[in-house]
């Protein structure tokens, strides 16, 4: 029997790729293209939404107050949307004049939402990488082989939440953190190629080692 489980977990090198693939989303030509030290245009155009999405959720939080505002002035008659839109906009700029209007309880409670946006946006903003940005502008890729190990680390959290999950590759002295997916598809301690961005340190492709990454270039 043990014999037997061990011959269903045992996955070539070629197997391994294909589970690297999907966990990292790179194609056969993206794995080309980096084996040349290049991005490709596919994971230029996935990388592009991940470092935009910051920006996409603090925008959002922070233009959700005054669409809010500008719906219910609408409701109470102050006009269509651009009129509704120039009378938030005008009470934004006049407090004393909102709170002639509404009162103090709703003048306080319609700014700390406000407030609450903005603060929730600007933390949302500041998790835009400069560092990634300046990779996708080089396309830049790094090539280095060795071995690497794999490690999961759980963070427990309080009132009983299931404990937070994190992956990571550890290579020599680096630490790339991961999904699961690609925890999961690695043979942990096999020699592999990684291929990483210069700035953010951020993982686009690893495969396992079967032959030179500049082979393909030899061949053709």
């Amino acid at each position: 029997m043990a014999a037997t489980a061990a011959t269903e977990q045992w996955r070539s090198k070629e197997q391994i790729l294909r589970d690297l693939a999907k966990a990292f989303n790179f194609s056969a030509r993206s794995l080309a293209a980096n084996r040349r030290g290049k991005l490709s245009l596919d994971q230029m155009r996935t990388t592009f939404f991940e470092l935009i999405r910051p920006l996409v959720f603090a925008a959002g939080f922070v233009l959700a107050p005054l669409f809010i505002w500008t719906m219910l002035a609408m409701y109470n008659g102050r006009g269509g949307s651009a009129e509704a839109f120039q009378y938030v906009i005008s009470c934004m700029a006049s407090p004393s004049d909102l709170w002639t209007d509404l009162g103090a309880f709703r003048t306080t409670l319609a700014a700390i939402i406000t407030l609450a946006g903005i603060v929730t946006g600007a933390i949302f903003a500041s998790r835009f990488s400069v560092a990634l940005y300046f990779d996708l502008i080089d396309r830049v890729v790094l090539i280095r082989e060795g071995r690497i190990e794999s490690s999961e680390h759980e963070v427990l959290r309080k009132n009983g939440k299931d404990p937070l999950e994190n992956y990571f590759f550890h290579f020599k002295t680096e630490k790339f953190p991961v999904s699961r997916k690609a925890f999961l598809a690695l043979d942990c301690g096999a020699a592999y190629y990684l291929y990483f961005l210069p700035r953010s340190r951020r993982l686009v492709a690893v495969e396992p080692k079967i032959k030179p990454p500049d082979s393909d270039a030899a061949d053709a």
